[in-house]
């Protein structure tokens, strides 16, 4: 069974006013399902999905006129430019209404983004156990966020460092297994419905 926990923030998924307009933020580590959960959620719930990792190749094309992959924009142009256009996505899209946005697994890691995905919605942590994810990735491609020579030690400490923010920032907190996406999209709904309440 999963495990849901809240915060009080004030603003709720179905507040219209200037925080929450609406949307739902979904944030954690890599691999932990944001895209394909959000769209499981956004086709239920009848809301635009957006992936943040979309916005900030569209901004890095048009700024340096080049149509590059996340880990291209990374590896060619270094962390700086990353976040920094990676900031920039989060703020153009501080103005949007009825979606459900899938972050990077870095994006709140930055000071000045929290408070900005604060105003964007309500923030969905999705807690993946970290064996889970450290599978996951590795079975995808160890990212250059981590240090190939050692990549348990590598993804051990960064967890730890990210999951601390996570936990900070989120207003629902959903503990999540390897289960069917099916099921993991049911468990996000039902934590959602139950803030509501």
């Amino acid at each position: 069974m999963s495990k849901i926990s809240y915060r009080k923030h004030g603003n709720g998924p179905n507040n219209d006013g200037k925080g929450t307009k609406n949307n739902i933020i979904l944030i954690g580590f890599k691999g932990s399902g944001k895209t394909s959960i959000g769209k499981g959620i956004a086709k239920l719930l009848k809301k635009k999905f957006i992936d943040l990792d979309d916005i900030i190749r569209e901004i890095h094309k048009r700024l340096k006129g080049t149509d590059l992959s996340i880990r291209e924009i990374y590896q060619k142009h270094g962390k700086g430019h990353f976040r920094n256009t990676e900031h920039h996505a989060i703020i153009k899209l501080g103005k949007h209404k009825n979606i459900i946005l899938a972050t990077g697994g870095g994006a709140p890691v930055l000071r000045k983004n929290r408070q900005k995905l604060k105003n964007i919605g309500t923030v969905v942590f999705l807690d993946v156990e970290p064996g889970v994810l450290f599978r996951r990735m590795v079975k995808r491609g160890i990212p250059p966020i981590i240090d190939a020579k050692n990549p348990l030690k590598s993804f051990t400490a960064l967890f730890k460092e990210r999951k601390a923010v996570y936990n900070q920032l989120a207003d629902i907190i959903v503990s999540l297994k390897d289960d069917p996406l099916g099921k993991n999209v049911e468990k996000v709904i039902q934590g959602l419905c139950r803030r509501e309440r």
